[in-house]
């Protein structure tokens, strides 16, 4: 599934932003972690992103939704998954993850499926 691909796309570019760009607040020593710590979040984040996409109702195709009405619904999923994966990351896991790779994942995602529903849209000639 495309989306799943944007996911962990989405995850590894934060990943890449917060420990390579170190943007907003540089990472400590101490805190900084290989990648391969992070593929049980990265795989509880996908699952559970593609979850909430589909009970907010993102899968299903409706006569008349617009690529504005799309996006919300995509926001809403997002950010409802984001925060559910946060909660039980820091509840479950090391105090060493980052909370902002989670952040960053989720604005990631939010561009790669805008990018991705509007390229769908134009391919298969539905108005916006």
């Amino acid at each position: 599934m495309m989306d799943a691909a944007l996911f962990v796309l989405a995850f590894l570019l934060a990943y890449w932003v917060r420990y390579g760009l170190q943007w907003f607040i540089a990472v400590e020593p101490a805190y900084l972690v290989p990648l391969w710590v992070y593929t049980p979040s990265i795989v509880i984040l996908t699952l559970t992103l593609l979850l909430v996409h589909w009970v907010e109702g993102a899968y299903r195709v409706e006569r008349g939704r617009t690529l504005l009405d799309e996006l919300y619904i995509v926001f809403r999923a997002t950010l409802v998954a984001i925060a559910t994966v946060i909660v039980i990351v820091f509840l479950t896991g090391p105090a060493y993850y980052s909370r902002l790779i989670f952040g960053y994942t989720g604005i990631a995602s939010l561009v790669f499926l805008g990018i991705a529903r509007g390229v769908e849209r134009a391919v298969i000639g539905e108005p916006s």
